[in-house]
């Protein structure tokens, strides 16, 4: 069977994310960082707080809160700083 060029590199892609996605199950844990506009869930002072990513950091993303967790946390903003670390996503853009 004569596969071109195209074919290959997709069949190699495809492969590339089998074996990702089953490392990921493995590991249990999603090892890219949140883009802007992802929904993040986090923890926050005995709270579980879901926001929107607004703006990429090197260490952290900036995240967009309801104004009743903002209010729930005692902040003056609905915007909080959540380190790489400290979240999850849990909805794609």
């Amino acid at each position: 069977m004569d596969v071109g060029f195209k074919e290959t590199a997709q069949l190699m892609y495809n492969r590339v994310q089998s074996v990702t996605n089953y490392f990921l199950r493995i590991w249990g844990a999603d090892m890219t960082q949140a883009n802007v506009g992802q929904k993040v869930k986090f923890t926050r002072h005995g709270f579980d707080i879901t926001g929107e990513v607004t703006k990429i950091l090197e260490r952290s993303v900036i995240v967009s809160i309801s104004e009743e967790d903002a209010l729930l946390l005692d902040y003056g903003t609905n915007f909080t700083v959540v380190s790489h670390e400290n979240y999850k996503v849990v909805e794609n853009a």
